[in-house]
């Protein structure tokens, strides 16, 4: 910097004079100033008794396999190393601060100063950003970007190994801090662990993290255990840069998987609250025909068009009365049917029998669906998508609420969807549109109980509904039809459809 040198975060396997004295040759001299994106443990060196380590003998000059977890430098000597020094001051997120004025009680609050989103730490001729992440990482996680030479310490956010290790994180706070990295477009990321390398690394980590979950998260919406997906996950070769280390360790594959179901989802430590004016939604995706990954991406460009709050789930537990008491809106795209998996701890699935498939086992049970015909009673929104007729209790109170059951559809290929009614709001600026899809034929148990507003057209003539509406009690239902491969959900005219359904269910002008 202009008046000091700024250095960042704390030296590894060198002492703190050596460190200090590299830096005087290189003709930065003091004061100094530290800035802390972490001080955690290195988590692909970490001092987990799971762990097995390489560790290097000095002596022979050789490498081997370390049954003990190598030391790491200790933390609070090498602080007090610098202040000794003659550290002017520290900057760290709050989180790392917390930790560091704990470890140290004689530092002054005043001393360690707190950064705030994103703290400017510009002078002249230089420009340098500190990024706050602390909601991504437990122990706290920060990142130092040098605009002008596009220089990223990404801190513990971004890791150089061989595993994504996820334990401690919040994934789905990390994948957005990554995001939010890699929009910066360094051309050199230093990373928190890790030898540092291009931005690469960063793309690398949000395709396996990515992968990990969308694994899980599928699998979870089919019914497996943890246990089986411990045994089933592998990560494709195409992600990898070591072939050898295709299956994330247990206790990874736990951390995630704990992170997907109830009772972390649907919330994850966060419901909306009372004071919150803006809409919120319970969204419940995924089966096994249906992988989630996609349905989320689309469903979230119509929350975003619609200003409403999204909370995914592919954990069929968190459809629950208490849940729906905290949204406006329930959205579902998934079906009714379960194959039953044996093993400790699991609940017997309710058998029913389906007029197309003969005797299934189904996932919802009787009192799942009452508490959503109370939800929309009680003036509660419900945007039924695709398959979500498909596979329930037929005439129970669930598939009586929407008005219908699927019955079956015809062979994956092109049909029109053809717009009934031009003048009800779901349809405002729709047009006729054809897309690749399942054409689904349902049935109505009462056409004067609900109003047809989309019906869809093969060319061999079929025409069959595909999207109603209805009012129920003080609330609002809707079902539209399609929605089982990427083209619909992402086309121009359903996103449009799916997006003015929300508006209506949600009785907005």
């Amino acid at each position: 910097m202009s008046n000091s040198t700024l250095l960042i975060d704390l030296p590894s396997g060198i002492p703190v004079e050596e460190y200090l004295a590299r830096i005087r040759k290189s003709g930065a001299n003091p004061p100094w100033r530290l800035a802390l994106t972490h001080i955690g443990e290195d988590p692909l060196r970490g001092t987990s008794p799971l762990r097995r380590t390489s560790a290097y003998d000095r002596k022979e000059k050789r490498w081997y396999r370390s049954e003990t977890p190598q030391e790491l430098d200790p933390i609070v000597p090498k602080i007090k190393d610098f202040l000794k020094a003659g550290i002017t001051d520290i900057f760290a997120t709050p989180m790392v601060r917390k930790r560091l004025l704990s470890l140290l009680p004689e530092l002054t609050s005043s001393f360690v100063k707190s950064m705030s989103r994103v703290t400017s730490l510009d002078d002249a001729g230089r420009s340098v950003e500190f990024l706050i992440f602390d909601e991504a990482i437990e122990s706290g996680a920060g990142a130092v970007y040098l605009k002008k030479e596009k220089v990223l310490f990404g801190g513990p956010l971004v890791l150089n190994g061989i595993r994504v290790s996820p334990v401690g994180r919040d994934t789905v706070a990390w994948i957005q801090a990554l995001k939010q990295l890699q929009d910066l477009k360094p051309l050199r990321v230093v990373p928190g662990f890790g030898s540092w390398s291009g931005e690469g690394i960063i793309g690398r980590l949000l395709s396996l993290t990515l992968e990990l979950r969308d694994q899980l998260a599928h699998g979870i919406a089919e019914g497996f255990s943890l246990a089986e997906m411990q045994d089933r996950v592998r990560i494709p070769y195409r992600l990898l840069y070591w072939t050898t280390h295709t299956r994330p360790r247990k206790e990874e594959i736990a951390h995630v998987y704990q992170e997907l179901t109830v009772p972390e989802s649907p919330f994850y430590g966060e419901p909306p609250k009372s004071s919150d004016s803006r809409p919120h939604a319970l969204v419940l995706i995924g089966d096994s025909p249906h992988p989630p990954a996609p349905i989320e991406e689309a469903l979230r460009r119509v929350f975003e068009a619609t200003g409403v709050i999204p909370h995914f789930t592919v954990d069929v537990e968190a459809l629950a009365a208490e849940n729906l008491s905290r949204v406006q809106l329930l959205v579902m795209l998934r079906d009714g049917r379960q194959v039953e998996r044996k093993g400790a701890g699991r609940v017997p699935l309710r058998s029913m029998v389906d007029p197309l498939h003969g005797n299934i086992k189904t996932w919802m049970t009787l009192d799942q669906e009452e508490a959503i015909v109370n939800f929309v009673q009680s003036g509660g929104a419900f945007l039924n998508l695709h398959n979500s007729l498909g596979l329930y209790p037929p005439n129970g109170p669930y598939l009586n609420l929407v008005g219908g059951r699927y019955i079956g559809h015809g062979p994956f290929e092109r049909f029109r969807i053809e717009v009934v009614d031009p003048n009800h709001p779901i349809t405002r600026g729709v047009k006729d549109f054809t897309t690749a899809d399942e054409q689904h034929t349902p049935v109505l148990y009462d056409e004067s109980q609900v109003h047809m507003i989309l019906e869809s057209r093969m060319d061999n003539g079929t025409v069959v509904p595909a999207g109603w509406v209805r009012e129920v009690g003080r609330g609002k239902v809707c079902h539209l039809a399609s929605g089982h491969p990427r083209e619909p959900l992402f086309h121009p005219m359903y996103q449009r459809l799916m997006a003015n359904a929300v508006t209506w269910c949600l009785a907005r002008p």
